[in-house]
């Protein structure tokens, strides 16, 4: 038995017939532009939103950066002052002046004769050493009497004690 296929009006609606020989055509919407203007707009305030931050945060480090570094400037200043006071202390405390005057009033030293004579014969013994010029505290009329020996011998040892004296110091 053969059957007539049915023939669709196109009055009726197309509920029976299958999907896949069917080709259906979409509208194509003016929504999606608006929608992709929406999504971009959104997206740029999004964008500068982030770079505004990124930027404040660049600024609040470069502030901070700065206020190290002038807290270390005024390190550095007082340093240098506390530096500079140390160094006058030293060339107080090095002076020969104070040194010398510590050494004979609190070390009880005495200062060194400028010269020394050595007087001895042969066969002899020799005598201690005269010293000319030096001012003991237990005998400074002896030595004040000996300095003014003879002349030509205190001349000469002048004259070698500026020569030797100096170069050496």
């Amino acid at each position: 038995m053969v059957v007539a296929q049915e023939k669709l009006r196109y009055e009726q609606p197309a509920e029976g017939l299958p999907k896949s020989g069917r080709v259906v055509k979409r509208k194509t919407r003016k929504v999606n532009k608006f929608r992709r203007a929406k999504i971009l707009a959104l997206s740029l305030v999004v964008l500068g939103f982030a770079s505004g931050i990124f930027i404040a945060a660049q600024y609040a480090e470069l502030a901070i950066k700065n206020y190290q570094v002038a807290q270390i400037q005024k390190e550095i200043t007082a340093q240098q002052a506390e530096n500079q006071q140390l160094q006058l202390q030293i060339s107080q405390l090095k002076s020969v002046g104070r040194i010398e005057s510590i050494a004979v009033n609190q070390l009880g030293m005495v200062k060194p004769a400028k010269y020394g004579i050595l007087d001895y014969q042969d066969g002899q013994q020799p005598k201690k050493p005269t010293t000319v010029g030096a001012v003991t505290p237990d005998a400074p009329a002896a030595a004040a009497q000996e300095s003014q020996g003879n002349p030509v011998i205190r001349q000469v040892a002048q004259i070698l004690t500026n020569i030797f004296g100096s170069q050496g110091r």
